[in-house]
């Protein structure tokens, strides 16, 4: 047994740094992981950035602004993610979140509006690296597993692929994640109701406007 785990540690090793030694020698690799990364190297269309906006808007109706917003999304090809009695979560194409941002903006007065921009660049090439490697390893093991001799070959080949298969399960989610955050920016809106004077202010107000009346004229 000990003979042959060392023999496919030794060929998943080998192949793992053949893979990363490729990855690197080729394209956007090179540019990320080849030494220490230079910012002159990355162009700003291979970055990764995932775009958000919070905005905090006071209207009249929050029932029919949320409606307008939850239609708007639809307009926009965007879907909604959450939505309350005050508010909603929208994810809409990168492309058109300025334009939705200016359209939500119309709907009362903005109290508050912030837009982020999230680099995971790094991060999502450093993925890219080891789904490579472990998809490469994966095939390798597949091709052990076709020679293997005895039970103890074969259930030691089959821990390892179930281990790599798992991984690469686990990266693809992630990247594709990162894929779908990149393509849809979201969006969070909380709406507060706009202050009503009630029957008092009412009066006050009318009283004010007979007061304004009288002493300023145009």
């Amino acid at each position: 047994m000990k003979y042959a785990t060392l023999f496919i540690l030794s060929i998943v090793l080998a192949l793992s740094g053949c893979s990363s030694k490729a990855y690197l020698a080729s394209g956007v690799g090179a540019a990320y992981f080849d030494g220490e990364r230079s910012e002159q190297q990355v162009n700003d269309d291979e970055r990764k950035l995932l775009y958000s906006a919070s905005l905090g808007v006071t209207v009249a109706e929050p029932d029919s602004a949320l409606s307008v917003i939850v239609a708007m999304t639809k307009e926009f090809d965007g879907y909604v993610n959450r939505t309350s009695s005050y508010g909603a979560t929208i994810r809409v194409p990168a492309a058109e979140l300025d334009e939705v941002i200016s359209r939500i903006s119309t709907l009362g007065e903005v109290t508050r509006k912030n837009i982020t921009a999230e680099d995971v660049t790094e991060a999502y090439f450093d993925m890219g690296i080891r789904l490579d490697n472990a998809e490469k390893a994966r095939q390798r093991y597949l091709e052990l597993l076709a020679r293997a001799q005895n039970v103890e070959e074969t259930l030691l080949v089959e821990r390892e692929l179930e281990r790599l298969t798992e991984t690469i399960d686990l990266l693809k989610g992630r990247i594709n994640r990162i894929d779908q955050q990149e393509a849809y920016s979201s969006i969070s809106v909380d709406l507060a109701r706009r202050a009503r004077p009630g029957p008092l202010g009412y009066v006050f107000k009318g009283a004010y406007s007979a007061v304004k009346w009288l002493f300023v004229r145009n």
